[in-house]
């Protein structure tokens, strides 16, 4: 099968290669021969050689014999697999913000007066300004080896009150982390929580700073790449429950191994606060003096437990979605799916489980909750094109391939979807049980992922002898894997042979006990078969267009940890690979598809 190409800038910043550019291609030094500036890499395909001692290949043989085939390229976002490009910020651009941003007293007072940064860097990242209709707005150009790869915008606080949204990005553009090109100078980091945090920093005479673009708990997976493989990491999040819970988010992605906790000073919300009421770069090595490595319990007391208690009332859930489904009725059913469930999903074959839970994967991701669909019986292609597809609701047709989505629609979708924070992975191949959640553990890391759905138990197994055994064993590590990572899994099972129209139950599930038994909840659903079972009938009735099965279809709870075992019904949209809620005459007819 074939893989996303992988972005050859992305991969030499993530080993920490220092590299130059020249036309196409990238140069750096070989790490067979050693020879500086020989390995040349292709920037496009990713194709590179060794001008001195002749080794060449392709990024993923590349990984593979570096030992460095951690899984990059087996999974694609939704905008890989539409193809979508990164946008570029044309330079001229970047250029008439800053320009205008220098001849605007208002601007530049805000930069230099309120939040107390350098002249010097201000020019030095080219800030700017934009004008709109509702205000203004400080442009932070993103740079990375010279060229603006996205913008951030930031309302200035006299037009805040008419548009209380402070913050846009440059649409369709990388995320990358500011001030990304210290990371190939320096081996220990300070990771400041956002753009005028680093330009605190920065002002304060500190030249090994990154910062987040996107937001305090997220890091894009070549962040996560790149810094996981410093010395030391250190996190001057800012001073309130949600940046120290963000902060330990980041810690977790990195390896608590490198990663150290800077604390404020009392009073200090965040570094841009610490520099505008005086501090000094003196006293923020103090600070740095100070830092802490996170604690790892796995043993805590009861105060301790409180405390976590206390804190999600205080802040909310915030890495959990309430509905956990498109559907109300079926939420109702499953009520939140809590860090450690592992959910279970069951239907006979044909029922429309995939597309089932594809649907509730798009309402995660659509929402900006990360998650990962990984499939071992459809390609990607075809995955991406049942997500388009229900969300368009553009139906396919008997006579038309699932897969021959309209050229329209896909470009549509390149501009609607491909930020989505939903990653796909297919490879047949995978049957190494510490190579699958191996695989999976590096993709929690890397995407922050708060979801993740596997299709299904029984393409791992292998063993014929002992198939029974081996898959109690994976399903007992799919459980622990949940509880490690601290989030919920969904996992596909496969029921054994059923007679026709057999509402199957959690003990109908082939292979093991065990599945059902390390279920936090078994969902199982059910369509009526309306085709019928008789040799005689069904050749008199083939060719009639009538659907086999019905549309209605059964949503089973069928075991719930600490929720009643309950029904629900939704309808199939079959041509549009999407469930919904069903209509009150569907409810009381038997309409066919």
């Amino acid at each position: 099968m074939s893989y996303p190409r992988e972005d050859p800038v992305a991969f030499l910043e993530s080993q920490g290669w220092a590299f130059k550019q020249q036309g196409q291609e990238l140069v750096t030094m070989c790490p067979f021969c050693e020879k500086p500036d020989h390995l040349w890499i292709n920037q496009e395909s990713g194709v590179w050689k060794c001008h001195r001692c002749g080794e060449s290949g392709n990024l993923y043989q590349l990984r593979k014999r570096l030992g460095l085939a951690n899984g990059n390229g087996r999974f694609q976002t939704i905008g890989q697999a539409l193809g979508a490009k990164s946008k570029r910020i044309p330079p001229e651009r970047v250029e008439a913000m800053h320009a205008a941003l220098l001849k605007d007293q208002e601007a530049l007072d805000y930069c230099t007066k309120t939040r107390r940064w350098s002249v010097e860097m201000v020019k030095r990242f080219k800030l700017g300004l934009r004008v709109d209709g509702r205000g203004k707005w400080l442009a932070y150009p993103w740079w990375r080896r010279g060229e603006c790869v996205g913008t951030k915008y930031r309302i200035l606080p006299a037009y805040q009150d008419a548009f209380p949204q402070r913050f846009e990005r440059e649409a369709g553009c990388e995320s990358i982390l500011f001030n990304v090109d210290a990371l190939t100078q320096h081996e220990e980091i300070l990771l400041a929580s956002g753009e005028s945090d680093a330009l605190a920093l920065l002002t304060l005479g500190f030249d090994n700073v990154v910062a987040t673009t996107t937001g305090e708990t997220s890091l894009p997976a070549s962040a996560v790449d790149s810094l996981s493989k410093k010395i030391r990491v250190l996190i001057p999040f800012d001073n309130d429950a949600t940046g120290q819970k963000g902060a330990r988010e980041i810690g977790k992605r990195l390896g608590f191994d490198r990663t150290w906790l800077v604390t404020l000073p009392a009073g200090v919300k965040d570094v841009n606060d610490f520099l505008i009421q005086g501090g000094t770069r003196e006293g923020f090595e103090a600070q740095l003096g100070g830092a802490v490595q996170f604690d790892v319990p796995t043993i805590v007391s009861v105060a301790q437990a409180l405390d976590a208690l206390e804190e999600v009332a205080r802040l909310g859930a915030w890495d959990r979605i309430e509905d956990t489904t498109p559907w109300l009725s079926v939420n109702r059913l499953l009520g939140v799916w809590h860090p450690g469930d592992l959910n279970v999903f069951a239907a006979p074959y044909g029922t429309g489980k995939t597309t089932f839970l594809l649907n509730i994967a798009a309402h995660w991701a659509q929402r900006g909750f990360p998650v990962l669909f990984y499939c071992l019986e459809m390609p990607i292609r075809t995955l991406i094109a049942k997500v388009v597809r229900a969300h368009y609701q553009c139906p396919s047709t008997e006579e038309q391939d699932v897969e021959a989505v309209p050229m329209d629609v896909i470009e549509r979708a390149r501009q609607d979807l491909a930020e989505w924070p939903l990653y796909l992975g297919s490879d047949p191949r995978l049957e190494d049980r510490e190579e699958t959640f191996d695989l999976l553990r590096q993709a929690v890391r890397r995407y922050a992922l708060r979801l993740v759905i596997f299709d299904n138990l029984g393409f791992l197994a292998r063993s014929v002898e002992h198939r029974h055994e081996e898959i109690g064993l994976l399903s007992k590590a799919f459980k622990r894997f949940a509880m490690e990572l601290e989030i919920p899994v969904v996992l596909v099972a496969q029921p054994r042979k059923l007679l026709p129209d057999h509402v199957m139950t959690a003990w109908d599930i082939k292979d093991s006990a065990d599945i059902p038994a390390d279920g936090d909840q078994v969902v199982l659903l059910h369509r009526e078969c309306l085709a019928s079972t008789s040799g005689a009938k069904a050749v008199q009735s083939a060719g009639t267009g009538s659907a086999n099965y019905s549309p209605l279809t059964l949503v089973r709870l069928d075991k719930g940890r600490i929720r009643m075992t309950r029904d629900t019904v939704l309808y199939c949209e079959g041509a549009q690979h999407r469930f919904r809620e069903i209509e009150t005459d569907e409810a009381h007819g038997r309409s066919r598809c």
